[in-house]
């Protein structure tokens, strides 16, 4: 089911200073890999550090935002 799921792509440039207007929607997705690998991409092009924090997938449902997530397969426990 999440490589067919939709996803918003949420980055939040400069994560740790905390400023929550940093926060901004770059795109969609289909499954959590697709997800993360756009907010890495996204990452690179501004020249922001890309962390584990600086995402989330907002996972979509006839247009309405459900409940969030990040991609946790091979992250360190």
């Amino acid at each position: 089911m999440e490589n067919k799921a939709d996803y918003e792509v949420w980055y939040w440039r400069n994560v740790e200073d905390g400023n929550e207007d940093d926060n901004k929607l770059i795109g969609h997705a289909t499954g959590l890999q697709q997800c993360e690998d756009n907010a890495r991409a996204y990452a690179e092009a501004i020249g922001d550090e890309f962390t584990g924090r600086s995402y989330v997938c907002s996972l979509m449902d006839d247009g309405k935002r459900m409940e969030n997530h990040r991609n946790m397969i091979g992250q360190p426990g």
